[in-house]
This record gives structure tokens, sequence and C-alpha cells, in this order.
């Protein structure tokens, strides 16, 4: 049964193919939407409406990328805690399901943060971005609190007593 079990965790491969593909995808997308920032910007900024379009285009950019990076550091997570270790570099690198927590937490934040800002930019004076602002806000500390309630409580740790357990 244990051998069954062990074997079984190669099905995290299906997720991990689904996030790399779609991390792939958004990518391919901020590409594209690079080359239609770039075209508007070789054909002039001669107002003020094209400039924050411009920057609205951007913002956007920044917060495709960093949705494709969240997805592409759930599959290398989900790889290198169930199929094998990969030499990546340290800030890339996921060692528990908290830690992958954790990473996911920081961009969720990150992409947040930039949604707003591209709310800011393309603000019309009539729309209420206050309670836009306040929900987003709300929602960071609820992640906020969440980590730290977790770390707090050993949960950090976790993981990996029972990954140094289930192997000793």
């Amino acid at each position: 049964m244990a051998h069954l079990l062990s074997a079984a965790r190669y099905v995290v491969l299906i997720g991990v193919i689904a996030c790399v593909l779609g991390a792939l995808l958004l990518f391919v997308g901020a590409l594209a939407q690079l080359v239609l920032v770039a075209a508007t910007f070789f054909t002039g900024l001669g107002t003020a409406t094209q400039i924050k379009a411009l920057a609205v285009n951007e913002i956007f950019l920044a917060d495709i990328t960093l949705i494709a990076t969240a997805l592409f550091l759930v599959a290398v997570g989900l790889y290198e805690l169930f199929i094998s270790k990969i030499d990546l570099p340290v800030g890339v690198t996921v060692v528990s399901l908290d830690d992958l927590k954790d990473k996911l937490v920081g961009v969720i934040i990150v992409a947040l943060a930039v949604s707003f800002l591209a709310q800011i930019a393309i603000w019309d004076g009539k729309t209420d971005l206050l309670s836009y602002g306040v929900s987003i806000a709300l929602v960071i500390l609820a992640l906020g609190v969440f980590s730290y309630l977790r770390r707090a409580n050993g949960g950090g740790d976790h993981d990996d007593q029972h990954r140094g357990g289930a192997q000793s």
C-alpha cells in the first residue's frame, strides 16, 4: 500500500503541467500586450489621454506577469514537494506547503495592489474608488493575518516536521 501511495504522488504532475501551461499562456499574453503598448508608444503620445492609456497598459502588463509568475511558482512548488528538487534560485525553491502558500500570498498581495493602481490610473472622478480600495485592503489584511497566525501557531514548521518524521 505504501508503494502504491508513493507512486500516486505523480498525479500531482497533472496540476504542475496545468499551471506551467497556464503560466506560459499568460507570459505569451503579456508579450502580446507589450507589442500593443510598443505600437502605441511609436504611433505617438500626443495627448494626456494617450499617455494615461499607455500607463494603464503597462500596469495591466505587470498584473498579467505577476499572475503568470504565481502560476509558475505553484507549478515549481508542487513539483519540488511531490516529485523532485529542481536547481533554481533560492527565492524560487519551495521547502514546504506553507512556504508555497507564503510565496503565493505575496504574489496575490502585489497583484491586488497593481490592480488598485490600475483603477487609480483610469479613474474618471465619478466612480467610488474608496470602497474598492477598502475591499482590497481588507483582503490584504486578511491574508496578512492568515499568514501571521499560521506562523504564530507553528504552522511554518508543520510540513517539515511531518516530512522529516516520515523519512526518518
